[in-house]
């Protein structure tokens, strides 16, 4: 398989193995290290700095999906001259990883071969995730000393759910392109992939994910009406006994009991995670009451003291935003969401529905927590909005679509 030769491609064999590798690392690190993730970055500022001076495509910045990220971190600098919150800079520092999206989409734009590399190596690595954890939660690996309760393998359980859950609804895009054993085996992925969700693993956050991305995969893959009928009987089916409806059941216990003890004024009774969150959101609310237009700035937000210590983030992006950037970063961010959707309409079939479910999923996920925030979740997002805006048409080839290929039927 030939990277190079290609107009605007690397400028030899050589190179162009060895930045398909590095797509291959990048994707294959999100859901393993954080070390590895940083060594693929460097790789690929190296790919593009060995590359020909036209690997940056810094036209790409009149694209929507990288000027306006730049707009939302622009906005939190800005604010540090004229707010002094203690966290600040730390906070500021976090969201530099949307400076990524530029460099990633002259990457990506390279070779169309390269995002498929990323797409893979990402599914590589939440398939041996996978693996460990189904032998995990049935006792198979005693000596690994592994929670047979909650599997988790390399990440914690909320980041390891999501992806796990992001990896079901590409595996299950990638069923419906293909026929035969591979069918059969992509099928046999997504089903083992909602059982570890499910029933093995703890993660609120990979259940609501999996229930918004396998309703939206759904109903665009199948049509309206049959498309709505089974993304309720997907939500029944949520009804029945397992583990991701015990935590989800806690989950809204937890929050009736914290709404409960600020009516008594008794802080301690929100020490939950779903307390804390719920505690977070009024405490948001009431900032953004206090500035509803530009906000507290960079940091602002700071839960006071909890028996976890001091929290610096809301566990909501969205309330994130608003309470440090006002209504107009809320704005940004949301402007920034919709350019993303938008470029995944306009994908072909297969690439459009598993995307759409994607990115319905990350919204979903970002009601519970500050994915910009988190190392691997934010790195994710941004390689496939750097995706998006660099080479949409890779996506087409990662599935193998033509513009003959038909509507998915599991029947033909």
């Amino acid at each position: 398989m030939r990277l190079s030769g290609n107009p605007g491609s690397f400028t030899t064999s050589r190179l162009g193995y060895w930045c398909g590798g590095t797509a291959c690392l990048l994707g294959a690190s999100i859901p393993l290290s954080t070390l590895l993730m940083n060594l693929a970055l460097v790789s690929v500022m190296l790919c593009l700095l060995c590359a020909r001076p036209l690997a940056w495509r810094w036209s790409l910045w009149r694209r929507p999906l990288i000027w306006l990220p730049a707009l939302m971190l622009l906005m939190m600098v800005v604010s540090l001259w004229h707010q002094d919150n203690d966290a600040g800079g730390l906070i500021v520092k976090k969201y530099l990883k949307l400076l990524y999206i530029l460099p990633l989409a002259s990457f990506f734009l390279q070779q169309r071969l390269l995002a498929g590399l990323f797409l893979r190596g990402f599914l590589w690595a939440n398939g041996l995730v996978l693996a460990i954890s189904l032998a995990g939660g049935l006792r198979w690996l005693a000596s690994w000393q592994m929670d047979a309760a909650n599997p988790i393998v390399f990440k914690l359980h909320i980041t390891q759910n999501f992806f796990m859950s992001l990896s079901a609804l590409f595996w299950l895009s990638l069923a419906c392109g293909h026929t035969g054993r591979r069918r059969v085996a992509y099928g046999l992925l997504v089903l083992l992939a909602v059982y570890n969700v499910l029933f093995q693993v703890w993660g609120r956050t990979g259940y609501l994910a999996l229930l918004a991305g396998a309703a939206v995969w759904v109903c665009l893959a199948l049509g309206r009406w049959r498309g709505g009928l089974l993304a309720a009987l997907a939500a029944l089916a949520l009804l029945l006994p397992n583990r991701a409806t015990d935590r989800m059941l806690l989950g809204v216990g937890e929050i009736h009991q914290c709404l409960r003890a600020i009516r008594q004024g008794d802080s301690a009774g929100c020490d939950s995670s779903m307390g804390l969150r719920a505690r977070f959101t009024a405490q948001s609310l009431r900032m953004i009451g206090d500035a509803p237009l530009v906000g507290h700035g960079a940091g602002s937000f700071c839960s006071g003291k909890t028996q976890s210590g001091y929290y610096f983030n809301a566990h909501n992006e969205f309330l994130m935003q608003a309470t440090q950037s006002g209504l107009i970063g809320l704005g940004i961010y949301l402007a920034w969401l919709y350019q993303g959707f938008h470029a995944a309409w306009r994908l072909a079939p297969l690439a459009r529905n598993s995307v759409m479910a994607v990115l319905s999923s990350y919204l979903v996920g970002n009601l519970f927590n500050s994915f910009l925030l988190d190392s691997a979740e934010s790195l994710f997002f941004i390689a496939l909005t750097a995706i998006l805006a660099g080479c949409p048409p890779a996506l087409r080839q990662f599935y193998g679509e033509t513009s003959n290929t038909p509507r998915c039927r599991w029947w033909r």
